[in-house]
């Protein structure tokens, strides 16, 4: 199974969420876990190459968000927020409301999508998005709020909420998020969920935490909860990392530059598995 479409398309859409998103004290104190399954066994290369086919998959939220480059703050700061309530013709249907206070150092809105249709992905839901700007670093907490994005072959409802924080001058990203992406597309249909998963990206390499859990409707073979923590630095490359160490449901895996991970076992038992293919379940 290709996660990565999965993950990539939560990612491309919760910045469109930033961009004109929005935030409202209600929602603000809705604590959202979307776990679903039981803890994933690792204990044979089988189960390891599993997981090492979940966790590249992750790796897409961080190939798609490791630059802070475009999130240049303003130069100039506002004195207070301004109020703003608009409501755009999206370019090929529906609508786009926009209501809030924005300012040169900040942000506090509310955007609701009614069949918006952009790029051939119709829209709907709210997103919600709070947060400062500084000179150099910007500090946005984002909800999304049945979220649906409908394209040709594929269908995605979000409910999530992220924190963010950006630092142009450090080259720096951290994300954290808690919520549930529920998926229908020609290769799979099922949902994944997200608790305390944290990615941190700076000058090339990650740190993930957390947990995620997926429920494949066509992969079941992969359903259940992973949870993840980094102990040394990971590099992306390709469709996986050529370095670094982590830890998954107690088993350690070790990424090599030759396309392998050296797995270490929570019984002892060391092992080899290749990284990058798909996920095949027999």
């Amino acid at each position: 199974m290709n996660y990565k479409i999965l993950i990539t398309i939560f990612v491309v859409t919760f910045f469109l969420g930033c961009g004109s998103g929005g935030s409202d004290v209600e929602s603000a104190n809705q604590p959202i876990n979307y776990l679903t399954g039981d803890m994933v066994e690792i204990t044979t290369p089988q189960e390891a190459k599993k997981a090492v086919s979940t966790v590249n998959s992750i790796n897409a939220l961080s190939n798609s968000g490791s630059s802070t480059q475009s999130y240049a703050a303003p130069s100039r700061k506002s004195p207070s927020l301004a109020p703003v309530n608009n409501v755009e013709k999206c370019i090929d249907g529906g609508t786009l409301s926009v209501k809030g206070d924005v300012a040169r150092n900040g942000v506090d809105l509310k955007t609701t999508y009614k069949e918006c249709v952009k790029d051939s992905m119709r829209i709907s839901g709210t997103t919600l998005t709070k947060g400062t700007f500084g000179s150099s670093e910007i500090n946005l907490s984002v909800k999304m709020l049945n979220m649906e994005f409908k394209g040709s072959s594929s269908e995605i409802t979000m409910q999530a909420t992220m924190d963010m924080l950006l630092n142009q001058e450090q080259n720096l990203i951290d994300v954290s998020m808690d919520g549930k992406v529920t998926y229908s597309n020609v290769i799979d249909s099922g949902k994944a969920g997200y608790k305390n998963f944290r990615v941190v990206a700076q000058d090339g390499h990650l740190n993930m935490s957390g947990k995620v859990s997926m429920e494949s409707e066509n992969y079941a073979c992969s359903n259940g909860v992973y949870e993840i923590s980094t102990i040394e630095e990971l590099y992306p490359y390709g469709d996986g990392f050529s370095d670094g160490i982590m830890v998954i449901n107690g088993s350690t895996f070790e990424f090599n530059d030759d396309g392998t991970v050296t797995v270490t076992f929570a019984n002892g038992y060391s092992s080899v598995v290749e990284q990058g293919s798909d996920l095949v379940c027999h």
